[in-house]
């Protein structure tokens, strides 16, 4: 541990937040800043060591979100530790890990999402993204619920956006929607206005994700597990397309309830105006017609729906 402590404090600047006090191997000679080169054996380095205990994280941590703003071949050491860590960090420390990695990895690369220069660390920094989302997708505490909640849906505009890097988010995303599994009706709901909104996407990866999305987080017996697998049935992308068949296949002989199916689908042919609302204008409009032989035995509300 003294060894390695002394390696990463080789290649800070600083010392971690709450770490300034740190004596012995852990204490950081405040630079300037730190040669290029030396950070980047110090970081390969890292990654073939087995000895990052809890002791050392927050320094690791420290040097990883330092050497992403450095040069891209820094970045991809940094990136390639962080892959490591994702994967061998003590549980306990992962939520707070991640939550820093994962924070500057997304400052980096796709500050403000819309379109993003792709570097040659980009692909590497979704990877590790990816990685970090199925740990914590694994944990039952809910950190990978709410972390995918807050990122996927920047994740899947940038994906709209960014369609030479498709395969790259794919992989951040596939790790987001591991998160999402056992979330409760209300967290799945927030995501329909932007599903409704990508299944008409342009490009066939986009509208591909939405099939992915929506039958990872709604049951077949859900009207949304039906509606856009049933959309894309007809998709132009025939590749799609037959995606789409095996989606509605798979899902047996579940079917939703008729009624629910039919109120989930007159909301989205009438906007954001409520069905019952609309069918009182028609009612208004029979009742000054005047139709006594057709109205007779029943209601205007009768009439009206």
């Amino acid at each position: 541990v003294d060894l390695l402590g002394r390696l990463i404090c080789l290649g800070l600047t600083s010392a971690p937040p709450g770490q300034e006090n740190a004596a012995g191997s852990l204490k950081v000679e405040t630079k300037v800043s730190v040669p290029a080169k030396l950070r980047h054996k110090v970081l390969v380095l890292l990654q073939r060591s087995r000895g990052i205990g809890p002791a050392l994280v927050a320094h690791v941590v420290h040097l990883i979100r330092q050497s992403l703003r450095e040069s891209e071949q820094v970045q991809q050491s940094a990136l390639q530790l962080a892959l490591v860590l994702s994967e061998t960090v003590d549980p306990e420390n992962l939520v707070e890990t991640s939550e820093k990695i994962l924070a500057e990895i997304e400052a980096v690369f796709w500050p403000g999402g819309g379109v993003i220069a792709m570097g040659t660390a980009t692909p590497l920094a979704f990877k590790t993204f990816g990685s970090f989302a199925r740990q914590l997708a694994e944990r039952p505490s809910g950190e990978g619920r709410a972390l995918a909640l807050q990122c996927a849906p920047k994740m899947l505009r940038l994906l709209a956006a960014n369609e030479n890097a498709a395969q790259d988010i794919l992989e951040a995303l596939s790790g987001l929607v591991a998160c999402l599994r056992g979330s409760d009706e209300s967290e799945r709901k927030d995501f329909l206005p932007l599903l409704d909104k990508l299944v008409t996407a342009p490009r066939a990866v986009v509208r591909r994700e939405v099939l992915r999305w929506s039958s990872a987080l709604f049951p077949a017996s859900a009207p949304e597990g039906r509606y856009y697998a049933l959309r894309l049935l007809g998709d132009k992308d025939a590749d799609l397309a037959k995606a789409a068949e095996s989606s509605l296949a798979a899902g047996g002989n579940e079917a939703p309830p008729f009624l629910a199916m039919c109120k989930f689908l007159a909301f989205r042919a009438l906007g954001d105006v409520d069905p019952a609302e609309r069918l009182l204008v028609q009612e208004k409009v029979l009742a000054r017609a005047g139709m006594p032989p057709l109205a007779a035995g029943f209601t205007w509300d009768d009439l009206a729906r």
